[in-house]
């Protein structure tokens, strides 16, 4: 009794050691495949970016309506995410373009713009698409050439005590700080590239929803539609039309040395007669003018 009790106990020490080895023999194999999926996966998605050419321009729009008119003059392109950004790939009339989906807000704008350059180093970037008017001269579609853009959501205000209310006005814009080496640079606005500027300029006289202008554009992460504020932005600092984008990208593009340039065209205004407000129209005619202007730079 003794004896079978001692060889079933045996038995069962076998059967259970031999389970174990089978478990992680399957596992071993299982994390393999997961490893090589996950390798496949890398490598699928650097090989995307192996054909991009070396001339490769740049058009941000935030928004779908603000790029939608670059997809549907391409014959064919090639749609990637990358750090959760949407890229598009392909031709127009020959010229390489890839346009860039940043999303709305100064940080998606900053964030875009790096995955950008680090994925496929263009030889420019075009920011463009829609802004609110300062300049109470421009109607909706007119165009702005923003020579400068500057960050007008950076301020600094001056100590009241409670009940002393909020003074707007006084709030001081502060630059942007900027590490270039061992030094410390101050903006205080940006300046697109003047080549580029004067490519957009030359072809100015063929748009023909409104007229194109040179201005400042001013970035923030709001939605300006107190006039007296508006003004006194115009009034202030020079500013033509507010938006949420331009100022970041064109920090982040400096800082990589990528020549930039921005186009915004006015959707809706405050401060003018015009009391249209069209994003979807607006968005597309900015993004044929930018198309245009890369057409001019191929």
């Amino acid at each position: 009794m003794q004896k079978l009790f001692q060889f079933k106990f045996y038995f069962m020490l076998i059967f259970l050691a031999l389970f174990i080895v089978g478990c992680s023999d399957t596992t071993d194999e299982e994390s393999s495949a997961d490893t090589a999926e996950e390798t496949e996966e890398v490598d699928t998605e650097e090989d995307a970016t192996d054909d991009v050419p070396d001339n490769l321009i740049a058009i941000q729009g935030a928004l779908d309506v603000e790029v939608s008119a670059a997809l549907e003059q391409m014959d064919d392109y090639e749609t990637e995410v990358h750090d959760n950004y949407t890229f598009y790939v392909g031709e127009i009339d020959g010229t390489p373009l890839v346009i860039s989906r940043t999303e709305v807000g100064m940080v998606h704008a900053a964030a875009s713009t790096a995955t950008l350059i680090d994925t496929y180093d263009p030889e420019l970037i075009i920011n463009q698409g829609t802004a609110g008017g300062h300049n109470p001269d421009l109607d909706v579609f007119d165009i702005i050439i923003g020579t400068e853009v500057m960050n007008i959501g950076m301020y600094n205000t001056d100590h009241l005590g409670e009940g002393d209310g909020i003074k707007p006005k006084d709030w001081e814009m502060q630059p942007t700080r900027m590490r270039e080496g061992d030094d410390m640079e101050m903006y205080d606005v940006f300046e697109s590239d003047a080549d580029l500027v004067e490519t957009a300029l030359g072809i100015a006289d063929d748009y023909e929803n409104g007229k194109v202008i040179e201005g400042k554009i001013g970035s923030a992460d709001v939605w300006n539609r107190e006039i007296d504020r508006i003004n006194w932005f115009h009034e202030e600092h020079g500013t033509d039309g507010e938006e949420m984008e331009a100022a970041a990208v064109a920090q982040v593009a400096q800082n990589n040395d990528v020549p930039y340039l921005s186009v915004r065209i006015i959707s809706n205004s405050e401060v003018s007669d015009d009391d249209t407000e069209d994003l979807e129209t607006a968005g597309h005619y900015c993004m044929e003018f930018s198309i245009e202007i890369a057409k001019e730079l191929n």
